[in-house]
């Protein structure tokens, strides 16, 4: 089965460790702070949401929400009233298979659809303006969009390397940072099963990649390895750090249980659901473990983990997430119950 075309909503999204011999962060006391209270702030009777996912704060203070079944993206002001909601099935213009990655870049408003490989352009009303296609040999076909149409996504160790730099409307593109493994072309699940079993890293998983850019950064976290690189636009690694995220182990422990138990799936290793870069800091959103609600880590520029702040105890399985950054209102998305929730990151 090729990598590419591997559709990360109908994967089993648990998490994986590995043996990194890189830096390792050593926090110096981060904050750790509960998340007490999340209060339910669009549902399917107010706002027709049925499995919302990405979220993203557009630059009239709107809030974007896609919802991966109803194939639909929702906007609504800070209060929660309905702005506009747009959209369907179907591969035309304006349509969506899945509806991903939520981006405002080159003046507009961008949904990224992993499944048609394709960036399709709205203004912040939600109306229509053009699309892109874009190529990428990621795992979903995971991209963060810069200006100009120029975006980045995952190598998977083309050439050896990590990261695709392209322009959809050229031919520029290059290759840089280094892979975990060169590409590897199809996916051998029973061997990937043994591996998980055995406490290693598939080699199908070795360079998945989920990418953030911030004004002058790229940020790179190997989501088999916890580790998260920080590149200069032009490609140079400035650092790259081993994150132990709070809910690590138990994530361990959690995926060999399921690949020994589970024969009929396989598990996707994985961390992290979404990572944003909100003005210099870096948020990541920590999977969700049997046990335990789930993290969001912060963590500064130069790479130190700053505060944890843990979700409310319950049985939410949350996906995306924002963060306005003028009041700290965090807005948080639940797939599992069909709702988004509002808070502070206080």
């Amino acid at each position: 089965m090729p990598l590419k075309y591997l559709a990360p909503a109908v994967i089993l999204i648990l998490a994986f460790w590995g043996c990194v011999e890189k830096q390792t962060t050593t926090p110096q006391e981060p904050q750790e702070i509960a998340i007490d209270t999340l209060y339910q702030f669009m549902d399917f009777e107010s706002h027709g949401i049925s499995r919302p996912g990405s979220i993203t704060i557009l630059p009239n203070g709107n809030i974007a929400v896609a919802d991966g079944q109803i194939k639909k993206i929702t906007f609504v002001t800070p209060e929660g009233d309905s702005v506009a909601q747009f959209g369907k099935e179907g591969r035309g213009p304006a349509e969506f298979i899945y509806p991903g990655n939520l981006t405002v870049a080159s003046g507009l408003f961008n949904v990224v659809d992993g499944s048609q490989f394709k960036v399709i352009e709205f203004d912040y009303q939600g109306n229509y303006v053009d699309n892109f296609v874009y190529e990428s040999n990621a795992v979903g076909g995971a991209i963060a969009l810069s200006d100009n149409r120029e975006y980045f996504t995952g190598a998977s160790g083309e050439d050896n390397k990590l990261i695709k730099w392209a322009q959809a409307d050229s031919d520029s593109s290059f290759l840089f940072g280094d892979a975990k493994i060169s590409m590897v072309e199809d996916l051998d699940i029973e061997a990937s099963r043994n591996d998980i079993v055995n406490g290693r890293i598939p080699d199908y998983m070795k360079n998945n990649v989920i990418l953030a850019l911030g004004d002058h950064h790229l940020y790179a976290f190997l989501n088999s390895y916890s580790e998260l690189r920080k590149y200069d636009m032009n490609g140079n690694l400035i650092w790259e750090k081993k994150l132990e995220l709070p809910d690590n182990e138990q994530l361990r422990k959690d995926i060999a249980e399921a690949a020994e138990n589970m024969p009929n799936a396989l598990p996707f290793l994985t961390y992290v659901s979404a990572i944003k870069v909100i003005e210099s800091d870096i948020y990541l959103l920590g999977n969700r473990t049997r046990e335990y609600p789930q993290h969001i880590t912060k963590v500064n520029p130069d790479g130190e983990v700053t505060a944890f702040y843990r979700m409310p105890d319950g049985e939410n399985q949350f996906m995306g997430f924002t963060v306005n950054p003028e009041d700290q209102t965090l807005y948080i998305s639940d797939m599992l119950r069909g709702m988004v929730y509002k808070g502070t990151l206080e």
